[in-house]
């Protein structure tokens, strides 16, 4: 079931998992029914409610000993210094995010897939740069 672009109209999560896996990358289905890829990191993919957006999401947990502070300045000098990925802090989790438009024509499933490859590559790097002593 190739597609041209990857639409509102079109999104699913068997759409996601077939045009990844024709990409030959790394997916799973998780116990949820969520899309996931294992790249340099472990990613979701996942289709909002209303079908306008796919956000890729990464999850990093923080250590027992990470305090508050820390968590934050790790939260605040990744979104300062890296453009594609947001991250947030919360008590236990440093969470990665993204969020993919679909309005319009959508996106093709190379740019899907480059995009999720840009992702994966630029997360671990800003949790090593930032994170260092205080995620597991």
């Amino acid at each position: 079931m190739a597609v041209a672009s990857i639409t509102s109209d079109n999104v699913s999560t068997a759409l996601l998992k077939e045009t990844l896996d024709t990409a030959c990358m790394n997916t799973f289905i998780d116990s949820d029914g969520d899309v996931g890829v294992k790249e340099q990191c472990t990613c979701y993919v996942l289709p909002n409610r209303d079908q306008r957006r796919i956000r890729l999401l990464t999850v990093y947990r923080f250590t027992d000993k990470a305090r508050e502070p820390e968590k934050m300045f790790c939260a605040n000098k990744i979104n300062s210094d890296y453009i594609l990925v947001r991250a947030s802090a919360s008590e236990r989790q440093l969470v990665f995010t993204y969020d993919l438009s679909l309005e319009g024509d959508g996106v093709t499933p190379r740019s899907l897939v480059m995009l999720i490859k840009r992702f994966c590559s630029i997360v671990p790097v800003a949790a090593l740069d930032y994170g260092q002593g205080i995620l597991e």
